[in-house]
């Protein structure tokens, strides 16, 4: 299992499936961003030209 988290909503998401990935809680296609294990931490960082979240210098840390 995997989780990813949505830029639209600023929510994180599990999913088992790797496929096409569409937030649960606001349907943005969260496809495209990175997926991070069930443990592991996501760091956030501002948004690049294809809407995907890169870590950054003052990234936030959000865990589930």
């Amino acid at each position: 299992m995997v989780k990813k988290y949505c830029p639209g909503c600023g929510r994180i998401s599990f999913s088992a499936c790797r496929e096409d990935w569409y937030c649960p809680y606001c349907r943005e296609d969260i496809s495209r961003q990175p997926d991070y294990g069930i443990n592991e931490t996501v760091h956030l960082g501002g948004k690049n030209e294809a809407g995907e979240i890169g870590a950054g210098k003052d990234s936030r840390i959000i865990t589930a």
